[in-house]
């Protein structure tokens, strides 16, 4: 049911003209990567479910535009590693399924000093078997001539 006509007395400036009512099972709220995925496979479940949020279509608010979308195995904490992995090995479903190509893959370069990030990063990409390079500093200007590190930097990791 769709009611439309003028706002109730305190609505915020930014509310719409008209309002739907109708109670849905679900709401997800982002409609982001994260929140797409979420209603996609509620919706594929059969539930009722309404998505709520700015469209990335007006562009994105964060580093996950597209086929630039920001995304990486590599991660000091195995649990989003692990994650990550799991939802990286479903892109080319969720692309031959939506008709839209969305990923290229084009790697991960971690760069900086030897600390605790890089050294639990290592630990775990070493234990979940991730491919990882890694590069000294004058071995990092090499494979990437373009990149001017910092000074400091000490260790490359390349997720490739």
């Amino acid at each position: 049911q769709v009611v439309s006509g003028p706002l109730p007395a305190g609505s915020p400036p930014w509310a719409p003209a008209c309002s739907m009512t109708r109670v849905r099972e679900y709401c997800v709220i982002g409609h982001g990567l994260t929140g797409t995925a979420a209603c996609k496979y509620l919706a594929e479940r059969g539930a009722d479910v309404v998505l709520v949020g700015p469209s990335e279509a007006r562009g994105a608010h964060g580093a996950c535009y597209d086929e630039g979308r920001i995304y990486r195995i590599l991660d000091p904490m195995e649990c989003w590693a692990r994650l990550a992995e799991k939802s990286i090995h479903r892109y080319e479903d969720v692309a031959r399924r939506s008709g839209v190509e969305f990923h290229e893959e084009s790697g991960l370069l971690i760069f900086g000093v030897e600390d605790a990030f890089v050294q639990e990063t290592r630990s775990v990409a070493a234990k979940m078997g991730t491919r990882l390079e890694e590069f000294p500093p004058e071995g990092l200007a090499r494979r990437f001539p373009w990149l001017r590190a910092p000074a400091e930097t000490r260790v490359g990791l390349f997720q490739a």
